[in-house]
């Protein structure tokens, strides 16, 4: 970058990650906090496991947005096709799990 641009604080644009609305984050950010602990605090209701819906596996196989997503619309997605889906791991009935180069999984009880 331009030495002189920057010890005047002038740049031609200014790229930042902050989001347009505070107050929008926060309250989406409270939401997946609730989410995640009624997920938690369900998870004995739930199977310890299930096979990845063929839906699922199709959908990340898409390649991946090469602009910026709305973050309500990218969480929402999250939960509808990933959230939902244990490996396991949370239940008090799973044994164990290994998650290696391939992702696989044993141990299931």
């Amino acid at each position: 970058m331009n030495e002189e641009l920057r010890i005047e604080g002038q740049f031609p644009f200014e790229e930042t990650l902050d989001p347009e609305n505070w107050d929008a984050i926060h309250a989406l950010g409270h939401q997946m906090l609730e989410d995640a602990f009624s997920y938690l605090e369900t998870v004995r209701e739930r199977p310890v496991w299930q096979p990845v819906p063929e839906q699922v596996k199709q959908h990340l196989q898409q390649p991946l947005p090469q602009k910026p997503q709305d973050i309500e619309a990218v969480y929402h997605d999250f939960c509808r096709k990933h959230f939902t889906l244990p490996d396991g791991q949370y239940s008090p009935s799973f044994l164990g799990v290994g998650h290696g180069h391939g992702g696989s999984h044993w141990g299931a009880g």
